[in-house]
């Protein structure tokens, strides 16, 4: 059996964007030297001053200097808000960098205001989902 660790998020609006990452950076660092399997991140857009969240794929990139060894995966990635070629692209050289340890969880999404803050309608986010895993597995 293996164990993975999701990051702790969001975080209170009370705490500073350095302070968010040095408390993931601690979270990793402990996950690592307590014989943890992996480390997981989720993303949301537009949470508000109570709920800050980091970019998972930027976070997890850094912490896989930080964590060696360790999985690291979304759980999850917002796909249908994201173009595929880039997800591709970047999920690609994750996968690089962890050293074959990425794990790429997707979801849809449900939150109204991520999908009219990038202009794309709800009801088109399995249709774009769907596209998105093809693409990026063609990739």
């Amino acid at each position: 059996m293996q164990f993975g660790v999701m990051l702790i998020g969001p975080y209170e609006g009370e705490i500073g964007p350095a302070e968010m990452y040095q408390q993931s950076l601690l979270q990793a660092r402990t996950a690592a030297s307590n014989n943890f399997d992996a480390l997981f991140t989720a993303q949301h857009y537009l949470s508000g001053p109570a709920a800050a969240m980091m970019q998972p794929l930027v976070l997890l990139a850094n912490l896989a200097a930080e964590a060696r060894g360790l999985y690291l995966g979304t759980a999850l990635y917002l796909l249908p808000l994201h173009h595929p070629v880039a997800v591709a692209e970047q999920t690609a050289t994750m996968d690089i960098i962890s050293g074959g340890k990425f794990l790429f969880g997707v979801g849809q999404g449900y939150r109204d205001q991520e999908f009219q803050s990038f202009g794309n309608r709800k009801r088109d986010r399995r249709r774009r989902m769907a596209e998105g895993i093809q693409v990026i597995r063609k990739l």
